[in-house]
């Protein structure tokens, strides 16, 4: 059952965002981004990173220690350091 479309057992934050829903816990950053989320039955962590655009550049999934790593890259230009004169 949904009440002021929040359903109800579910938490969330003052800004209506999804604190916890019956397995995962979510958390956000300041600007209101995705920055992790937690499933406590099995001990995982999914972590986003984001760049000062807010876009997302690493998702980092964790149980006990991290197993998978992804990289996002959105720019135009990507150049490797070493190949600098």
């Amino acid at each position: 059952m949904y009440t002021n479309n929040r359903r109800q057992g579910f938490q969330y934050d003052a800004d209506g965002r999804l604190k916890q829903d019956d397995d995962l816990q979510y958390h956000y950053d300041a600007a209101g981004h995705s920055i992790a989320v937690f499933d406590a039955d099995i001990n995982k962590w999914l972590s986003y990173f984001r760049d000062g655009d807010g876009q997302l550049i690493k998702r980092v999934e964790t149980i006990f220690n991290p197993i998978a790593t992804a990289y996002y890259v959105r720019s135009t230009c990507w150049a490797d350091a070493s190949s600098r004169n």
